[in-house]
């Protein structure tokens, strides 16, 4: 699970809705969780500001911290 994953369920908000918030298609929102497509940076900046965390945050991976 990486941390943009971790954050939309901590924030309880559905895949659709964050979509809506970054103005990016959910299948695509859809594929960057699951680690197949890197959202470009702009969205990333967008996603970054809403949950309030760093870019490296929102594209690391909660698997490989110690």
């Amino acid at each position: 699970m990486n941390n943009a994953q971790k954050l939309r369920k901590l924030y309880k908000k559905t895949q659709n809705d964050i979509a809506d918030i970054i103005s990016y298609p959910k299948p695509l929102y859809a594929a960057f969780e699951l680690n197949k497509l890197k959202l470009p940076e702009s969205k990333l900046v967008m996603l970054s500001r809403y949950y309030n965390v760093s870019v490296d945050y929102l594209i690391s991976d909660s698997s490989s911290e110690k």
